[in-house]
C-alpha cells in the first residue's frame, strides 16, 4: 500500500505492546489523553475496531458523497473502479458498473471534499494519538455498494459513514478479538451499522468483510489506509500537503492531486 518514495514507518502499533492498557492509564492520569480516547484505544486493544461518532459534519459528508457519486457515474474519465461482477482488474468507468457493487479507488487522490472527510480534525486528534504522528493518508476506496469476502487488510484502517445505513444491506462485518491471532477461539460475526459521519477504525490484523444488499439501496462510504508521515523529508517527493498531514496515489503517477 505503500506509494513510491515514501519511506513507511514501523507498523507495530504501541497498542500492541503488552503495556497499551498501563500506558493509556499512564496518559489519562496525566491529562496527555481524553477519555473518549483512552476507551476508543481499550476497545480496539479487546475488539480489534473502535468507533468514533461525529468524526465529520454534515456539510463534508454531502460534499464528499456528491464527488464520490460523479465519480462511479463516469464524471471523472482519470478514476479507476474495481468492479469484481467485471473482473479483478481496476479499469476506467464504464456503464456496465451501474447498480453493481464496485469502488472508486483512491478517491483521495482525485477529490478535496473527500480529503477533507478523511483528515477531519476530530479523526485525525484520534488517529495522531494513535499513530504518534501526523497522518500519511496513502490508499483509499469509497462507493455506495460493496461485497467482499473475510480477510485482513494490510495497515490500520480508516471506514467513514457518508450516509445512513439499513442496518442489513452493504454493511461492515467484523471478527472481534481476530486481531490477536487466535481466529478459531474467537470471532463471532457482528454487523457494523455506523450512522453517517461515523468513523470506525480497524487494527491492521482483524478479520473483516462486506455484505452484500440489493441493488436498489446503498450504503456509501469511503475506506483509506492511514499510516505515520514519514518523519523525514528524504524520498517524499510523491508526498502531497493537507496541512499539517500528507497525501498520496500510487495508482495515479501522471496527475497532480485533484480538488
Amino acid at each position: 500500500m505503500t506509494p513510491p518514495d515514501v519511506t513507511q514507518a514501523d507498523q507495530r502499533l504501541w497498542i500492541d505492546r503488552d503495556d497499551a492498557l498501563d500506558r493509556i492509564a499512564d496518559r489519562l492520569a496525566q491529562g496527555r489523553m481524553n477519555r473518549v480516547h483512552a476507551a476508543m484505544l481499550r476497545g480496539l486493544i479487546a475488539d480489534g475496531y473502535c468507533v468514533l461518532n461525529y468524526a465529520t459534519d454534515r456539510e463534508d459528508q454531502a460534499a464528499a458523497s456528491r464527488d464520490i457519486d460523479r465519480m462511479l457515474a463516469g464524471a471523472c474519465p482519470d478514476a479507476l473502479i474495481a468492479c469484481p461482477e467485471l473482473g479483478d482488474a481496476p479499469s476506467p468507468w464504464s456503464s456496465g458498473t451501474a447498480l453493481r457493487a464496485a469502488c472508486v479507488l483512491d478517491p483521495h487522490y482525485l477529490s478535496g471534499p473527500v480529503r477533507t472527510a478523511l483528515l477531519s480534525e476530530r479523526l485525525t486528534r484520534f488517529l495522531g494519538v494513535l499513530l504518534e504522528a501526523p497522518v500519511l493518508l496513502a490508499k483509499s476506496r469509497a462507493g455506495g455498494r460493496w461485497r467482499e469476502k473475510g480477510g485482513r487488510t494490510p495497515g490500520l484502517t480508516v471506514w467513514l459513514a457518508l450516509e445512513d445505513g439499513t442496518g442489513q444491506d452493504w454493511e461492515p462485518i467484523v471478527y472481534p478479538g481476530t486481531h490477536r491471532g487466535d481466529a478459531d477461539g474467537c470471532g463471532t460475526p457482528v454487523t457494523l451499522t455506523p450512522s453517517a459521519g461515523d468513523a470506525v477504525v480497524f487494527h491492521p490484523a482483524l478479520i473483516r468483510a462486506y455484505a452484500g444488499g440489493s441493488k436498489l439501496t446503498t450504503r456509501r462510504f469511503v475506506e483509506a489506509a492511514v499510516d505515520p508521515a514519514p518523519s523525514s523529508e528524504a524520498g517524499t517527493s510523491r508526498l502531497h500537503a493537507h496541512a499539517p498531514h500528507v497525501f498520496a496515489s500510487a495508482l495515479y503517477p501522471h496527475l497532480e492531486p485533484l480538488d
